[in-house]
């Protein structure tokens, strides 16, 4: 009995023993895991390089050789006369910093299309009054319709000029403009006027162009009385041509103006006063907008042996 007593105690001790081990190797698994999973999430050591970040994207890429573009720009325009320097100079913005730049090429070309766009608007819509007739001489000549010219010709790949990002969104549209600008005013003082004007011409006034938009008078049926009163003229009258669908949704009125029996205009709407409305409208760009298709220009009197000029409109100024 005693000896299996000491048996049992026997087995009972190795027991616990084993148990400790058990409970020591796994401690030890425990920490080492620890340990392992610290170092996995240890930042690692940085390698130091040494590099210089631009401070200026466009700056940082060296400048493209723009010589092919301006040469084949000016064989696009017909200007080849013109010296690759000159060339270099009106395509060069005041922003680039550049010592040679367009500033004074841009201002003397604003003033000679200024002059060429006048006498031709002036001689083709002889009787617009004077705010229509700056609005259409605008429409020629303006920023944004000289970017547009710049940009189908191909300006963009020669222009020479420094902005932020920011501005260059902004901005393109005067610069490419003002290169424009510059070309001409280059024309003009190596050339002369009449080759500048012949450009201006074939360029930019040779385009086809609605000014029905730039004649869109304020209070149109006031202007439209006192226009018929400085012409010595009847009053002008509204009178209804014809309607369709008047209980309709979508109801059709014909508005005729008349002044006397002569009928001045008509329009259509889906009220009578709308009707009414597109009529006088008519009326007025009926006589604002009459063109003239063959004209001498007064620039060009003395190429032909007789010279009559453009008819100034007599009326009074509305206002």
């Amino acid at each position: 009995m005693l000896g299996l007593l000491q048996r049992v105690r026997s087995n009972i001790a190795t027991v616990h023993s084993a148990k400790g081990s058990l409970f020591r190797l796994q401690c030890d698994s425990l920490i080492g895991l620890r340990a392992s999973v610290a170092y996995f999430h240890t930042t690692p050591p940085t390698l130091t390089t040494t590099t210089t970040e631009p401070t200026d994207t466009y700056n940082a890429v060296p400048a493209p050789d723009k010589r092919p573009a301006l040469h084949a720009l000016a064989a696009r325009l017909g200007v080849q006369s013109i010296s690759e320097q000159v060339l270099q100079q009106i395509v060069t913005h005041p922003s680039a910093k550049e010592k040679k730049n367009n500033a004074t090429y841009e201002y003397i070309g604003k003033r000679v299309l200024g002059l060429c766009s006048t006498e031709y608007v002036h001689c083709r819509y002889p009787n617009l009054d004077r705010v229509s007739f700056a609005r259409v001489i605008g429409s020629y000549v303006s920023s944004k319709s000289l970017f547009h010219i710049a940009r189908q010709v191909g300006f963009q790949d020669s222009i020479v000029w420094s902005a932020t990002l920011e501005e260059k969104k902004v901005k393109r549209q005067h610069v490419m403009s003002s290169a424009v600008y510059a070309l001409l005013g280059a024309l003009y003082e190596k050339e002369g006027f009449d080759v500048t004007k012949k450009f201006i011409h074939g360029h930019i006034l040779a385009r086809e162009l609605d000014i029905r938009p730039s004649v869109m008078i304020k209070e149109p049926k006031r202007h439209l009385t006192l226009l018929m009163k400085n012409l010595g003229r009847p009053v002008p009258v509204s009178r209804l041509l014809s309607e369709t669908g008047r209980e309709s949704n979508s109801p059709v009125f014909i508005v005729g103006i008349f002044s006397d029996e002569e009928k001045l205009a008509e329009g259509h709407g889906s009220s009578k006063k709308m009707a009414e409305h597109r009529a006088i409208q008519g009326a007025l760009f009926t006589y604002y907008g009459k063109e003239t298709k063959d004209f001498v220009l007064p620039s060009d009197a003395h190429t032909v042996a007789s010279y009559t000029p453009p008819t100034l409109a007599t009326i009074k100024t509305i206002t």
